[in-house]
Order: structure tokens, then C-alpha cells, then sequence
């Protein structure tokens, strides 16, 4: 799984593409893209890309994400597949996200990465006028979307040690203590085990 982070987007096309956090506007108050462009009078593409990702070829990936959009203009995806990491011969696919006129819906495109093509990158955008908000955008193996997972929770998580995945605790640290009702029942200071606290 690969819960895309908007504020690490390669490239951003301002000033009609910003991040916002307007919590009467969010979807469970994350962050969201806004594509954002009314009075253009010819094609622009606003938008932005993310980074080029390493996947696995040979499998099914399902891309999800929160939209609201308003209006009857479609923003579209570009999913670019490619043999090199240079994205150069590529295959293309551009999906079109409906208009929710205004509401939040989630929106899903399950897609194939053929054999041999392990790099991947995602482009979202309006070609020429419109308003879109894009949240919580996923990408995970299969051919269904799960609940979305802020990606700075989950690593902040895993490098206290938890594995989220497997449900363990492994902790690797210079001192490590448990508490309970205040008291601390185990200790680990510098390498030995005291049981019963200090």
C-alpha cells in the first residue's frame, strides 16, 4: 500500500493547483488537493504529478481517492507505465473522474502493470476550467481500495517499532520501559533487563 502524500507531490502547476486544509470544505479533515481554474479559453492542463514509483510488474493496482467536484468538467488520471525509470515507452491510460457536483464520493480505478513494467507514475488533471478536490489518495495492491491510511501516522508508528501488518512489537532501543498505574514494572537500561523498575 501506498497512501500518496500531497504535500510530496514532484510538481504542483500554481497558482491554480494548491493544497488546502479548510475544514468546513476537507473530507474527514485531511488535506486536499484543489484544482481550481475558471475564465482559461483554451486547454491548460493544471495539475500535478507524483513521483515515479517502483511496483511490482505482473499484478493488479487499485488507485483510489476522495473527490468533490463541481460543475460538469471532468479532471482526468494519467497512469504511465514503463519498462525504465526514465518513463520512456511508455503505456498509457486516462481515466476520467466523474463529476460528484459538489459532494465527496470516493472514486476507484483498478488497473493491470503487465509483466516487465515496474515503474509507475500518476498525473491528475483539469484540462481547462473547472473546480476538483482530491483526498486521501491510494494506491495498493488488488483489485479493491481499503480505508485510507495517513502515511505520516503510519510511519511515525512503525518507526517506534510496531508493525502495523503483522500486529507485533519490536522494539530496538538503547532504553525502553513499560509503565503501568504509573509504575514501571520493566526496564531496559543499557542492555540489561530490570524487572520491577529501577
Amino acid at each position: 500500500r501506498a497512501s500518496l502524500r500531497l504535500p510530496n507531490l514532484l510538481s504542483i502547476d500554481r497558482p491554480y493547483v494548491t493544497i488546502v486544509s479548510y475544514p468546513s470544505v476537507a473530507h474527514f479533515d485531511n488535506p486536499y488537493l484543489s484544482i481550481s481554474r475558471h475564465g482559461a479559453t483554451q486547454d491548460e492542463w493544471n495539475g500535478c504529478k507524483f513521483p515515479i514509483l517502483t511496483i511490482q510488474g505482473g499484478k493488479t493496482y487499485t488507485l483510489s481517492m476522495f473527490t468533490r467536484i463541481y460543475g460538469s468538467e471532468q479532471p482526468y488520471i494519467e497512469v504511465k507505465r514503463s519498462r525504465s525509470k526514465d518513463m520512456s515507452a511508455p503505456k498509457n491510460s486516462y481515466p476520467n473522474i466523474p463529476s460528484t457536483y459538489g459532494v465527496w464520493k470516493q472514486y476507484t480505478y483498478t488497473f493491470e502493470m503487465e509483466d516487465g513494467y515496474n515503474y509507475l507514475q500518476i498525473f491528475i488533471y483539469l484540462t481547462r476550467n473547472g473546480e476538483a478536490y482530491i483526498s486521501e489518495i491510494q494506491l495498493e495492491e488488488g483489485t479493491k481500495a481499503t480505508t485510507w491510511k495517513d502515511p505520516d501516522v503510519m510511519d511515525s508508528i512503525e518507526r517506534t517499532g510496531i508493525d502495523l501488518t503483522n500486529g507485533t512489537v519490536s522494539v530496538e532501543a538503547a532504553n525502553f520501559e513499560i509503565k503501568h498505574n504509573g509504575e514501571k514494572p520493566f526496564v531496559v537500561s543499557k542492555g540489561k533487563a530490570l524487572l520491577g523498575g529501577w
